[in-house]
C-alpha cells in the first residue's frame, strides 16, 4: 500500500487580478483617468503594473509618495468609480476549466487579493463564480501583502496546515506573502511582474500560462 504524501496540497490559494482574471489593461486605465482627473502625473502601463496585487491606498502611496492624506482618499474614490465603468471581468483561457477539475479532485480553494471585499464580489458575481471558492480574502479586511494574514486567516478557518497549501499569484508580494506564511508558492509570469522579477523572489515554481500552472497544481496533489 503506498503511502500518503503528508506535505500533498489540499489548499490552494489564488490571487485574482492577474492570475486568475485578465483585468491589468482595466487597472492601468482606471489609474490613468483618476490621475488625470485629480491632476496628477499620468503614469506609464509599465509603472503602473508594479503595484499590482497591493493594496488601493497603498500602491497610489508608492505611485504617488508626495500626495497628501485627502489626496489620496479621493483618488481611490475616483479609481473605484472609473473601475466599475471600465471593468468587463474576463478569465484567462482554461481557468475554469481548472478550477473545475480542483474542485473535483476534493481541494479546498480560496482567493487572497489586493482587491476590496465589494470589487472582488462583483467580479465572481458577473462571472459567476463564488461556488468554487471556499473562502476569499481582501486587503480591506485583512493587512495587505506582503503581510500573511490573509493566508494565515485561511488556513486557521479550514483546519490546513500551511505545509498543505499553496498560494498562486502573477506578483512578488504574491510569493513574500506566501514565504512569511511558511507556504509554497507559485508564480505565474503572464500577469503583471515579469518573469525576471518573480524569480528574484525566489518562488517553489514558474508558469507562463494557464495549462502549465493546472499541470504544476496537480504535480502537488
Amino acid at each position: 500500500m503506498m503511502k500518503k504524501n503528508e506535505n500533498a496540497v489540499q489548499l490552494i490559494i489564488f490571487d485574482w487580478d492577474g492570475t486568475l482574471c485578465d483585468s491589468l489593461t482595466s487597472i492601468v486605465a482606471a489609474f490613468q483617468h483618476s490621475a488625470a482627473d485629480i491632476g496628477f502625473e499620468i503614469l506609464k502601463r509599465s509603472e503602473i503594473s508594479q503595484i499590482v496585487g497591493l493594496s488601493l491606498s497603498e500602491a497610489i502611496q508608492i505611485l504617488y509618495p508626495d500626495a497628501k492624506t485627502n489626496e489620496i482618499q479621493r483618488f481611490s474614490t475616483l479609481y473605484s468609480k472609473h473601475y466599475r465603468l471600465i471593468n468587463d471581468p474576463v478569465l484567462f483561457p482554461g481557468i475554469e476549466r481548472m478550477l473545475q477539475n480542483l474542485i473535483l479532485s476534493g481541494c479546498f480553494i480560496a482567493v487572497a487579493t489586493g482587491k476590496s471585499r465589494q470589487g472582488l464580489k462583483r467580479d465572481l458575481d458577473k462571472l459567476n463564480l463564488t461556488k468554487f471558492f471556499k473562502i476569499t480574502k481582501t486587503a480591506d479586511f485583512s493587512a495587505p501583502k506582503p503581510n500573511p494574514q490573509m493566508l494565515d486567516e485561511i488556513c486557521e478557518e479550514l483546519f490546513i496546515d500551511p505545509d498543505n497549501a499553496v498560494m498562486i499569484g502573477d506578483t512578488d508580494f504574491d510569493v513574500t506573502m506566501a514565504q512569511n506564511a511558511n507556504m509554497r508558492s507559485i508564480a505565474v509570469s503572464y500577469g503583471a511582474h515579469s518573469k525576471e522579477r518573480l524569480l528574484q523572489s525566489i518562488p517553489d515554481i514558474v508558469v507562463s500560462n494557464p495549462i502549465e500552472l493546472e499541470e504544476s497544481i496537480i504535480s502537488l496533489l
